[in-house]
């Protein structure tokens, strides 16, 4: 990958990506979605180094996904794959039909298991809320336009309709799964703010959306995960293996 593209990424956490051109309105699994997202996965192995899938960080992301999918609306009607790239930006994006990337530098972000959980419920969450099967000029009513920019051979789209339909989504899976669902306000409001729609307001938006979500919320915290395998693979990509 060029400095480039990776210098465009930097600072963009929670995106969806869409083959350039495409799109279609329909259900959770659009039609052509499957070969539209192998298609992107050549793609993205050409322009990003990639952990192995037998990789120990890889397992564990693996894993925790599958068990964030066993917690998720619709649980079972997704094969969820997750592809841990090496990078030490902090991002992370979803392209369809179950293909989940995010990167070791959103591990290094994290500060807890709770918050990367949070990042991988929210692109499972443009995932369960069909946004592959809806051209990203469509938007969502009452959301400012959605913004497109190149990404490599991809479209980097960011849509804040869609970004806090994601969120919602992803604050069920996490209570859901024994996470505590306030990781994803942690984890969002640590992010740089976005140029997208000027100044970070629609990341204001974005939070003050998530704090209604949340408001009322409790979380058993007895049922959270032990943390203890995160802080290894926390530290095994901080120490660069």
């Amino acid at each position: 990958m060029t400095l480039p593209f990776r210098r465009l990424i930097q600072g963009l956490l929670l995106v969806t990506v869409f083959p350039a051109g495409v799109g279609c309105a329909g259900a959770a699994f659009c039609p052509e979605e499957r070969a539209r997202a192998r298609a992107s996965v050549v793609r993205i192995s050409e322009e990003w180094p990639q952990r192995p899938a037998a990789d120990e960080v890889s397992r564990y992301v693996q894993a925790l996904g599958e068990r964030l999918g066993r917690s998720a609306p619709g649980k079972g009607t997704v094969s969820w794959r997750f592809t841990v790239l090496r990078d030490e930006a902090p991002f992370a994006f979803a392209i369809g039909y179950g293909y989940v990337y995010v990167t070791d530098g959103t591990l290094a972000f994290a500060r807890t298991e709770s918050e990367f959980a949070a990042v991988l419920a929210h692109e499972m969450g443009h995932q369960l809320a069909g946004h592959f099967c809806r051209r990203p000029k469509e938007g969502l009513f009452g959301s400012p336009p959605p913004v497109e920019a190149p990404v490599g051979s991809l479209s980097q789209v960011i849509d804040l309709g869609k970004e806090q339909e994601a969120d919602r989504l992803a604050v069920r899976i996490l209570g859901a799964a024994g996470f505590i669902p306030d990781a994803m306000y942690t984890v969002a409001e640590r992010l740089p703010k976005s140029r997208a729609y000027g100044h970070g307001q629609g990341d204001d938006r974005r939070l003050a959306a998530l704090k209604k979500v949340l408001r009322g919320k409790e979380v058993d915290r007895t049922a959270a995960p032990p943390a203890e395998k995160f802080r290894k693979v926390k530290s095994l990509v901080e120490s660069g293996r």
